[in-house]
Formats: structure tokens, C-alpha cells, sequence
């Protein structure tokens, strides 16, 4: 984890700052779970279904700062972008991802009190 050194601050600042630090390494991860969980329900919501499989395959996936919504049938970027041949652009996976960016912010913002 990278550090930051700051010198010529009072204390209370410092501490302020530190424990601002310590409220979002827990609420991060939290957040982002939660965030995925609400962006999957969006992206299975708006997935165009004929077999019920791409629905299936979409994932959402956490690590300690990152979370990526996905599918993993092969077809699901022709599905998500559309193709030259006649396959519109449907975004669900687009749409799961807003939804979750909307919520991981609003849900640290909260917790921060920002």
C-alpha cells in the first residue's frame, strides 16, 4: 500500500486524516460488493435473452478496490456492442456498471460523511 508523508501539519489534521483513511479501507470493499450485487440485478434485468445462457454467465467480481461486472459466454461483447451485420448494441453490461459505480459512490460518500 503506498504511503503518503506529510510533515508540517498539526496533529488533529493527522489524525483526521488517518482516520478518514481507515474509514475507507472498510468501506470500500463493502461498498463495491454491494455495488456489484445491484449492478448484476440491473445488467440480468436488461440482458436480451433467446436461450436464458448469457443471462446466466454474467458475473460481477470484487477485489480489494476493483469490481468488474461481465459476461462470460463468448458472444456477450457482440450482445453488449452490437455488430456491423445486424446485431444492435444492447449496453446491459453498461448499464450494470453505472448502476454500480452510482451505488459504490453514493455508499463511500455516506460513510465518509461527504
Amino acid at each position: 500500500m503506498p504511503f503518503i508523508t506529510i510533515r508540517g501539519v498539526d496533529k488533529g489534521a493527522i489524525t483526521g486524516l488517518n482516520s478518514i483513511i481507515s474509514k475507507a479501507q472498510t468501506a470500500i470493499p463493502t461498498a463495491l460488493e454491494n455495488a456489484g450485487k445491484q449492478g448484476l440485478e440491473v445488467s440480468k434485468a436488461t440482458v436480451p435473452v433467446k436461450t436464458g445462457y448469457l443471462r446466466s454467465s454474467l458475473f460481477s467480481q470484487v477485489t480489494s478496490t476493483k469490481l468488474a461486472i461481465g459476461g462470460r459466454a463468448n458472444y456477450t461483447i457482440y450482445q453488449e456492442f452490437g455488430t456491423r451485420r445486424g446485431v444492435r448494441p444492447h449496453r446491459f453490461v453498461t448499464r450494470g456498471a453505472e448502476k454500480a459505480m452510482q451505488v459504490a459512490n453514493q455508499e463511500i460518500a455516506k460513510v465518509l460523511k461527504l
